[in-house]
C-alpha cells in the first residue's frame, strides 16, 4: 500500500555490527529513565492558548505519532485529540492520516505563528505525549510504560484566516461542498487502506493456519509412527528371544495364524495311540514351561493397548483441530461476506448520488424551459390584446337588414310619381348612408399574410 503521509520515515536495518551496536546503545539510552536525555525532558503541563484572531498568519506542523494500540483506538478518540490541539495551541485545522505501517500515524496541525515555539517546546517534552496516552486510557501515575511517541516534526506554510465574513451564501455553500468532498476523499482512502490491511491480514492468517495444521498433522503422524515402530521392534525382539529359548526359528517354521488356531484339529489316522495323538504343541507347552514368557507376552499386549489408546487420542485431537480450523475458516468467510455487503452498500450509495445529481440537472433544465414558455405566453397574450383592441366595436350589417333596405327602395321606385315619399323611407335611406360612411369596405389581406400570422383567430 502506498504511503499516505509523506513525512513517515522508513525503517532501515543497520549495515554492519558496529552500526547495530550503536543503534542498540542509543535505544537503551532513550529507554533509560536515568539518562541525561530523559532528565532534560520538560515536564511542564499544557495550558490553554488564547483564541486565534481573524487574519492571523498560521503555520502547518507535520509530525508522526507511533503507537502500539492500532488505528481503531486512534480513530475513536480523533475528535478529542483535535480538541487538545485546539485548546492548547489555538489550532485552526487538524488532520490524521494513515501510513503503510500499522504503528505510524501522520498528523497535520495548523497553528498560529505565535504558537509555533510553544508547539515545538511541548513536542520535545513529555506533556503532549502524556496527554495523548491519558486520552487512550494509559495513566502515567499508575504505569511507567509510554505508548505514544512523537517524531519527525516538519514545518510548512499555513493558510491565513479570512479578515471579513461578508461572502455570499453561494460562496459559503461552495466552500462547504469542497470541504465535504475532501472529507469524502479522505474517508475513501481510509476505507481502501483498511480493506488492504484486512486482505493482507486475512491472507497471512489463512496461510498461518494452513501451515500450522500441516505441521501439526505431520508431527503427530511422525510421532505415532515412530512409537509404533519402536513398540513393534520391541515385541519382535521379545518374541525372538522367547522362541530362541525353545530352539525355534520363526523364519523356518510356519507360524500358525489365529484362523488356523481356531479351526478344529484334523482327523487322526487310525492305528496311532491316543497318547501320541494328543501331545501338546510348542505353543501350548510355552506358557506351562516358562511363566516369565507369559508375563512378557502380557506386558507386550498391555504396551500395545496403551499405544493404541495414545494413537486414538492423537487422532481425536487431530480431528478436533481440523474442526476448529474449519470453524475459523467459516468465520473468515462470514467476515468476507460482510465486507462484500459493505462494498455493495457503498456502490448503491454512489449510484443513488449520481441519480440525485441527474435529477437535479433535469429539474434545472425544466425550470429554464418553464421560464422560456412563460415569456412566450406573455408575448402571445400581449399580441392578442393588441389585435383585440384594433377590431371594430359595432356589428357589421347582416344580409337580412340589407334585403329589407333593398325591398324598401324597390317599393319606393314602383310607386307612382304623384305619391310623395313617407318619413319612414327617408329615415331608412339616411340611416343606410350613415352606416356606409361609418363602416367603409376594408381590403382583404393576402393569403400569405393570413397564413404567416400565428396569432390570428380562426373564423367561426
Amino acid at each position: 500500500m502506498a504511503t499516505l503521509f509523506g513525512f513517515a520515515s522508513s525503517k532501515t536495518e543497520p549495515k554492519d555490527a558496529d552500526d547495530a551496536a550503536a543503534t542498540a546503545e542509543e535505544g537503551a539510552t532513550d529507554a533509560s529513565p536515568t539518562s541525561p536525555q530523559a532528565a532534560e525532558e520538560d515536564d511542564t503541563p499544557l495550558f490553554e492558548a488564547p483564541e486565534t484572531e481573524v487574519g492571523a498568519q498560521t503555520s502547518c506542523m507535520h509530525f508522526v505519532a507511533r503507537s502500539k494500540l492500532g488505528w481503531i483506538a486512534w480513530k475513536e478518540m480523533e475528535a478529542t485529540l483535535y480538541s487538545i490541539f485546539e485548546r492548547s495551541f489555538g489550532a485552526t485545522r487538524c488532520e490524521m492520516k494513515f501510513s503503510d505501517s500499522l504503528e505510524d500515524f501522520g498528523f497535520e496541525v495548523e497553528v498560529p505563528n505565535t504558537e509555533v515555539e510553544k508547539f515545538k517546546k511541548f513536542f520535545k517534552g513529555k506533556a503532549l505525549a502524556q496527554e495523548i496516552d491519558m486520552l487512550h486510557g494509559i495513566d502515567p501515575l499508575t504505569t511507567s510504560r509510554r505508548d505514544a511517541k512523537l517524531v519527525n516534526m516538519k514545518k510548512t506554510l499555513g493558510s491565513t484566516l479570512q479578515e471579513t465574513d461578508v461572502r455570499s451564501s453561494i460562496e459559503v455553500l461552495t466552500k462547504r461542498f469542497k470541504a465535504l468532498e475532501q472529507v469524502g476523499v479522505n474517508r475513501d482512502r481510509e476505507v481502501s487502506a483498511i480493506q488492504d490491511q484486512f486482505a493482507f491480514m486475512q491472507t497471512t492468517m489463512l496461510k498461518r493456519f494452513d501451515d500450522t495444521g500441516a505441521r501439526f498433522q505431520a508431527k503427530m503422524e511422525d510421532a505415532v509412527w515412530k512409537k509404533m515402530g519402536a513398540v513393534e521392534k520391541e515385541i519382535r525382539d521379545s518374541v525372538q528371544q522367547d522362541l530362541a529359548v525353545l530352539n525355534m526359528n520363526p523364519m523356518e517354521k510356519q507360524v500358525s495364524t489365529p484362523t488356523a488356531a481356531a479351526a478344529p484339529p484334523p482327523p487322526q489316522p487310525q492305528g496311532i495311540p491316543p497318547a501320541l495323538s494328543t501331545a501338546p504343541s510348542a505353543a501350548q507347552l510355552l506358557p506351562a514351561e516358562d511363566p516369565i514368557l507369559r508375563q512378557r507376552a502380557e506386558t507386550a499386549e498391555e504396551t500395545l493397548a496403551s499405544v493404541t489408546l495414545e494413537r486414538d487420542a492423537a487422532r481425536q485431537e487431530l480431528q478436533a483441530s481440523q474442526r476448529r480450523l474449519e470453524e475459523m475458516r467459516g468465520e473468515l468467510a462470514k467476515v468476507s461476506e460482510d465486507f462484500g455487503k459493505l462494498r455493495d452498500v457503498e456502490e448503491a450509495r454512489a449510484a443513488l448520488a449520481a441519480q440525485f445529481e441527474a435529477l437535479n440537472r433535469d429539474a434545472g433544465e425544466m425550470r429554464t424551459e418553464r421560464e422560456l414558455l412563460r415569456k412566450e405566453l406573455a408575448e402571445a397574450q400581449a399580441e392578442q390584446e393588441a389585435l383585440n383592441a384594433r377590431k371594430p366595436t359595432e356589428p357589421a350589417p347582416t344580409v337580412e337588414t340589407k334585403a329589407n333596405e333593398a325591398s324598401a327602395v324597390v317599393a319606393q321606385t314602383t310607386e307612382p310619381a304623384t305619391v310623395p315619399r313617407t318619413d319612414e323611407a327617408t329615415a331608412e335611406a339616411s340611416s343606410l348612408s350613415e352606416f356606409i360612411r361609418e363602416n367603409p369596405v376594408k381590403e382583404k389581406k393576402e393569403p400569405d399574410e393570413v397564413e404567416s400570422d400565428p396569432w390570428r383567430e380562426s373564423p367561426r
